[in-house]
């Protein structure tokens, strides 16, 4: 080969790799310019910088941090990122405040359906209940289950689960609240909406509540953002879907070949007509929303109390002036002198008790609510939601908002008396039971079944809360926020009681 040649083939291979060098900086040069954030214009909604993926997997991975941390860095009251083909908009401020809990056009059910996970959706497994409005419906079942009468009727089941679940606790020791009050709360959450033959089978629940668990399990941020990937997370919690549903169906059609009619939930739908599919759907729905409002509710709300002695004393008097004021048969067991309490009673007269539990959710339900915008394009000030676009609001936005209520990471069910009624300070000021176009519709009962498992505690037994090795807590254990499902502490801990009163 001549000095020509190899010099000019040197020369070739050296080109290549400069024309190679020089493609690649344009690329990442472009990608960088394509993905940079930038500034938003006036009247656009900033939009984060970066790939969608990283965005999307710390929304469903450690939301809370993602939405706070984006709103100090970003400094604007909105931003967007993509979750999919998805566009998702974290609010805050109230005009978004207004916007999202007045709105009519924004959809709840659509919301958490594709932004939460961990519920059971019976899509999954091919059950067929699309041509209903699942918003309006299921309120219109919770109302059913939820009457005057039928909330007298069953109260006195409430407490007697209550009682026969912490028998097997003994006199003294030490439960984890986030297992043993939880599994209490699903106890009662049963009991409310399906019927006695499942209530009262301590083994069924157990199983039903290790599926709900199975269904949580499978509910990876991967199952979620993928929701066409066959992986082990997806085949997990259709595995569970299909067992929570052949077990619940298998209650409604025992209850609709009954021969002598009840007053349990499933008998108050079928009365209505309701399908099976439906019912058994509403049920899952029920339990799921149940269990982690008041389960996570009443867990905290004994913390609280426990690490607040004089609330805790506020609180006791309570029920007991209520045992004294509607007395029974001194011989009989706590729950059925509790019993003897009418429910009129337990909403009415137990002023302290509702300022507890309003002062625990305010602490706890920091997290970030969800809606679709279904209908129209609408406007949040100079910004425009469009129709098909997801809106988050994070509740921490106003309840630890320090200039409407001072002090906010401190425990103080006094916010709410009168002459200080800190939650009134602005429009939407709280937001624990919903507001809006959006109110809880199980209120009634979560308070009930909150009050239920407080005054049983506060009245049978003497506790504390203790750290994992015993010891008492000195400072009030920190909620993990991006712990979507269960908010449980950073740091362990539990409850040390000894019983003075059976």
């Amino acid at each position: 080969m001549s000095a020509l040649s190899r010099t000019f083939m040197v020369t070739s291979t050296q080109n290549v790799l400069l024309a190679g060098l020089v493609a690649t900086a344009i690329g990442t040069a472009l990608t960088s310019y394509l993905l940079a954030e930038r500034p938003a214009a006036p009247g656009e909604i900033h939009e984060l910088g970066g790939f969608w993926l990283p965005n999307a997997w710390s929304f469903f991975t450690r939301r809370y941090d993602f939405v706070r941390d984006n709103f100090r860095r970003t400094r604007q009251k909105l931003f967007q990122f993509r979750v999919l083909q998805h566009r998702v908009i974290a609010s805050s401020g109230e005009d978004a405040r207004k916007a999202f809990f007045g709105e009519k056009s924004l959809n709840l059910g659509d919301g958490y359906k594709i932004l939460l996970g961990g519920g059971p959706d019976l899509a999954e497994i091919n059950i067929d209940t699309e041509g209903m409005d699942q918003d309006a419906h299921f309120s219109r079942q919770l109302l059913t289950i939820m009457s005057k009468d039928r909330l007298q009727d069953v109260f006195p089941s409430l407490l007697s689960d209550v009682d026969k679940f912490i028998q097997p606790w003994g006199t003294q020791g030490s439960i984890d609240p986030f297992i043993e009050i939880f599994k209490l709360v699903f106890q009662l959450t049963v009991r409310m909406a399906t019927c006695s033959e499942l209530a009262d089978d301590l083994g069924k629940v157990a199983q039903l509540s290790d599926l709900y668990l199975m269904l949580e399990k499978g509910s990876t941020p991967a199952a979620i953002l993928l929701p066409w990937f066959p992986s082990p997370a997806r085949k997990i919690r259709e595995k569970a879907t299909a067992a929570l549903f052949g077990m619940l169906y298998h209650y409604v059609e025992l209850r609709r070949n009954a021969t002598v009619p009840s007053s349990d939930a499933i008998d108050l739908l079928l009365s209505d007509g309701t399908p099976t599919e439906v019912i058994v759907g509403f049920i899952l729905r029920t339990i799921f929303a149940g269990v982690l409002n008041s389960g996570v509710n009443a867990c905290w709300s004994l913390i609280y109390l426990g690490m607040n002695p004089t609330w805790k004393e506020k609180s006791t008097a309570e029920v007991r002036a209520l045992l004294e004021k509607y007395p029974s048969s001194n011989s009989d067991p706590l729950h059925k002198r509790l019993a003897s309490i009418p429910v009129t009673a337990w909403e009415e007269e137990m002023p302290v008790a509702e300022a507890v539990i309003r002062e625990t959710l305010r602490l706890v339900m920091g997290g970030v609510a969800l809606r679709r915008n279904l209908e129209h394009e609408l406007r949040i000030g100079a910004q425009t939601v469009a129709r098909g676009d997801f809106l988050a609001y994070s509740l921490a936005d106003v309840h630890f908002d320090e200039n409407i209520y001072p002090e906010p990471a401190k425990f103080d069910p006094g916010r709410y008396e009168a002459g200080r009624e800190e939650d009134k300070n602005t429009p939407f000021g709280y937001l624990g039971w919903g507001a809006g176009r959006h109110p809880c519709t199980g209120m009634k009962v979560a308070k009930l079944e909150m009050k239920a498992v407080m005054a049983l505690f506060l009245a049978g037994f003497e506790y504390e809360v203790v750290d994992s090795a015993g010891r008492l807590m000195e400072r009030m254990p920190e909620i993990d926020r991006n712990d979507l499902h269960l908010a449980r502490p950073l740091q362990p801990c539990n409850i040390k009681f000894k019983r003075t009163e059976a």
